[in-house]
């Protein structure tokens, strides 16, 4: 390939990505998309890449983890306590990365980590949200990216959906368009000649194949 072409941080993303999808495979299969998982990971961070992990990194990494290695494993514990660690210290912690934390460890793991930063006597752990956590956890997570999910959130909340393709005004314009032209070709003909009409007829409407 070219010399100067360098992976930047969503090529590493999307080979951790591919490698957590990897949950359905055998075993041995689960343990080498680990490693690759942690081997690009570790090269991404490497001084000669001038790329830094961003907190999709991150959180893709705990879903290798906890879709991965086994529940219980002590391996699948210290690896996520330690990445969330170091995520926090970036201030990189955003919805993915709680979200699949909190996947990849026990409940009384997820206690330990947060009682001395959280007040958990007046709340349950389950209810913890993203904005609860401390700030300096959340500080560095593209502002862009948060309002996009709060935005999308939102519409979910109140129904309000995106629609694709042609939009009902311009499929209504059509029809006007159609409509015109076969008026214009009707006042073309003759009064003396009674126009040929066809009937078209769909098996949908007639419930017969045609």
């Amino acid at each position: 390939g070219h010399k100067s072409l360098r992976p930047n941080e969503v090529t590493y993303n999307t080979v951790l990505n591919a490698c957590a999808f990897s949950a359905m495979a055998a075993p041995e299969e689960q343990k080498k998309a680990l490693k690759v998982a942690l081997t690009s990971f570790q090269e991404l961070q490497s001084p000669l890449n001038n790329i830094k992990a961003d907190s999709i990194t991150y959180g893709t990494l705990l879903k290798c983890m906890a879709n991965l290695i086994p529940r219980g494993n002590p391996s699948r514990i210290k690896m996520s306590c330690d990445l969330f660690e170091k995520c926090c210290s970036e201030g990189l912690v955003g919805e993915m990365v709680w979200n699949e934390f909190r996947r990849a460890v026990s409940r009384n793991i997820l206690i330990k980590m947060l009682e001395t930063k959280l007040n958990l006597s007046q709340r349950s752990v389950a209810a913890i949200q993203l904005r609860d956590l401390p700030k300096e956890w959340t500080c560095n997570v593209s502002e862009a990216k948060v309002y996009r999910t709060n935005k999308h959130r939102e519409n979910e909340k109140k129904g309000n959906f995106t629609r694709r393709g042609p939009s009902s005004d311009s499929s209504a314009q059509r029809k006007r368009q159609r409509d015109s032209k076969d008026q214009n070709k009707d006042s073309s003909t003759p009064k003396h000649i009674r126009p040929m009409r066809s009937i078209r007829e769909t098996s949908w409407i007639s419930g017969k194949d045609m």
